[in-house]
């Protein structure tokens, strides 16, 4: 049985892994109960991170999860990734930083009225 310190402790733990791998803990949501952690949200690298993540990156840190002790199973029903029993897939569109056109960025304004004169 895992007692309420021994869940703050794996969860302490679970972030810091993710922490770890550049991992934005604002999409997810983390919890740990008889030994099962529960990972549920949206996984995708911090804003500042250049380094797309990765099949392997996902396996990887859900591996060191595991290896947790007192971590029997880890649950992650993620709203952007799909584990099929052999590996991590990508499910939807990848999250694109938003961009403003050229053509809808305002224009500078034309007034000549307190420009001046040569």
């Amino acid at each position: 049985m895992t007692t309420p310190e021994r869940s703050i402790e794996i969860n302490r733990q679970v972030r810091q892994i993710l922490v770890q791998h550049w991992i934005d803990l604002g999409k997810l949501s983390i919890s740990t109960g008889t030994g099962t952690v529960m990972i549920r949200g949206f996984l995708q690298r911090i804003a500042r991170s250049d380094q797309p993540l990765t099949s392997k990156d996902v396996e990887t840190m859900f591996g060191e999860i595991a290896k947790i002790q007192a971590v029997a199973r880890v649950d992650a029903p993620l709203s952007n990734w799909l584990n099929t029993g052999r590996s991590w897939v990508p499910i939807g569109k990848p999250q694109k930083k938003p961009t403003v056109p050229a053509s809808a960025a305002p224009a500078a304004p034309q007034s000549t009225e307190n420009a001046v004169g040569v």
